[in-house]
This record gives structure tokens, C-alpha cells and sequence, in this order.
């Protein structure tokens, strides 16, 4: 188990950095904003189901979780894309 969460933890330092290169070097380009936003999406999962422990809940919590996460990056992608 703690070889697992030095891994996700890993994975999530490797996704900041990721969101860090697309902001500098896409900043002000369309798509910027949608791969910042996936990859926050990513690592919000991330956290949400391995150090919040959501795999061990009830499935129900498991879809709100994912389709409000969701919900929110699609809205801010809109809102950004359309302004």
C-alpha cells in the first residue's frame, strides 16, 4: 500500500510539472487551457480515489464525484474558450 501511494504521489508531482511546461510554453494559446484543465481533472482523481480512499465507496459516490468533476473542467473550458 505505501508503495502505491509513493507512486501516485510521484505520478502527481510528475502531472504539476506537466501543467507547469503547458502553461509556459502554450501560455495564451487556445488549447492551453484545456490541458491545464485535463490535467488538474487527472490529478483531482487522483487524489479523490486513492488518498481520499473513494475505490472502497459506494459506486454512487464514485459517478457524482467523477461527472461534478467533470462538469466543472467542462465549464471552465467553455467560459475560457468563450471569452
Amino acid at each position: 500500500m505505501i508503495q502505491l501511494n509513493l507512486r501516485i504521489l510521484v505520478f502527481l508531482v510528475i502531472l504539476t510539472v506537466a501543467g507547469v511546461l503547458v502553461n509556459g510554453f502554450l501560455l495564451g494559446r487556445p488549447w492551453s487551457t484545456v490541458l491545464i484543465m485535463c490535467v488538474a481533472f487527472a490529478k483531482y482523481l487522483l487524489v479523490a480515489f486513492y488518498f481520499m480512499e473513494l475505490r472502497k465507496a459506494h459506486n454512487s459516490w464514485k459517478f457524482v464525484t467523477v461527472v461534478l468533476g467533470g462538469l466543472i473542467v467542462l465549464v471552465v473550458i467553455l467560459v475560457v474558450a468563450g471569452g
